[in-house]
């Protein structure tokens, strides 16, 4: 059986999620490899996070887990289960368990409990714990990690969708990379992304991550792909994925488009809602500007400096405080 992305398994769960904040519901995310586990894992963390909803995790043996679950079920908030790989019979004695509780996972005191674990668990938990299963509210499967086809994606795409999406996506107009002769076909990959979001806005995000995923760890490509994933998940609502591709694009060379780069993680930030990452972006620009000016010395470099300091320090709508107090509103959907 072939598994989804992970954006795509986790785009389904957010919005589960979402829609049954505060009620009961059980939840069955399979995954082809512990990667793909690992990273639905830490999208659950930051969800919780994000909405301030109280999350218990349940990890090791069977035993252990089993227990653990009867002692304290229900519980509200997130409930997320981690079941052992290479324990099918450990695994077996959780979803007994389950099986045994699942009046519980109906009291209303109880939230969304997320079952985690590998692609085994969907036909075990159907004929070894079936009236479990058969009171999921969702269940998925996380497939391999493949290579990003990003050509393959981007020709089976209409080639425009009208202009570059003015107004709307700050990324599309950032130029910086494209000038540096650096990948241009992926960068106009990613203003593909940018004019497909107009009407399909998943299909715009898996073809901005696949710019990402093909790009090179630490090159400016990958910052500015990370900006394009996180900008569009931001259109999409998703701030735990916004806050994960902003926080990637942080990790780039202290080379001169850094400085632009870094403009525009500030931009992102603030308009989509994380202006924590916005404030560690824009502490970055002065700590360039500052550390450029006293090496150089000239006029230029003074006057970057000049300029990330009066942005960040200064009390006008222009300063960086106010616009962090002030976010800028989401732009409208097209």
């Amino acid at each position: 059986m072939s598994g989804l992305a992970p954006l795509e398994v986790w785009d389904d769960l957010r919005r589960h999620l979402e829609w049954t904040r505060g009620a009961p519901s059980l939840t069955f995310i399979t995954s082809q490899s512990r990667g793909g586990e690992q990273e639905l894992a830490h999208r659950l963390d930051s969800w919780g996070a994000r909405h301030d909803v109280p999350r218990h995790e349940f990890s090791g043996d069977g035993d252990e887990i089993a227990d653990a679950l009867t002692e304290c079920l229900p519980l509200t908030g997130l409930v997320v289960v981690h079941l052992p790989w290479d324990d099918e019979r450990g695994r077996y004695r959780v979803l007994a368990r389950l099986n045994e509780l699942r009046a519980r996972l109906a009291d209303p005191r109880q939230g969304a409990l997320v079952i985690l674990g590998p692609e085994a668990v969907s036909r075990e938990a159907a004929r070894r714990a079936a009236d479990l299963w058969s009171v999921r509210s969702l269940s998925r499967l996380v497939g391999l990690p493949a290579p990003a086809r990003v050509a393959e994606m981007t020709s089976s795409t209409p080639s425009s969708h009208g202009a570059d999406a003015p107004g709307r996506l700050l990324y599309a107009d950032y130029h910086a990379i494209a000038a540096r002769e650096v990948d241009k076909p992926a960068v106009a990959q990613l203003r593909q992304a940018a004019r497909l979001s107009v009407t399909d806005l998943r299909a715009a995000r898996r073809l901005a991550e696949a710019v990402l995923e093909a790009a090179s760890v630490g090159d400016e490509l990958r910052a500015l792909a990370a900006c394009a994933s996180a900008e569009l998940a931001g259109a999409d609502g998703d701030w735990t994925s916004l806050h994960q591709f902003l926080t990637t694009a942080l990790d780039v060379p202290a080379t001169v488009p850094y400085l632009r780069l870094l403009e525009l993680v500030v931009d992102i930030g603030l308009r989509y809602g994380d202006p924590d990452v916005a404030l560690r972006a824009a502490d970055a620009q002065v700590a360039v500007c500052r550390d450029l000016a006293d090496r150089v010395a000239t006029p230029e470099s003074r006057g970057d400096w000049d300029r990330a300091t009066t942005a960040y320090d200064e009390p006008s709508p222009s300063g960086l405080a106010d616009r962090v107090a002030t976010p800028n509103p989401a732009p409208p959907s097209a």
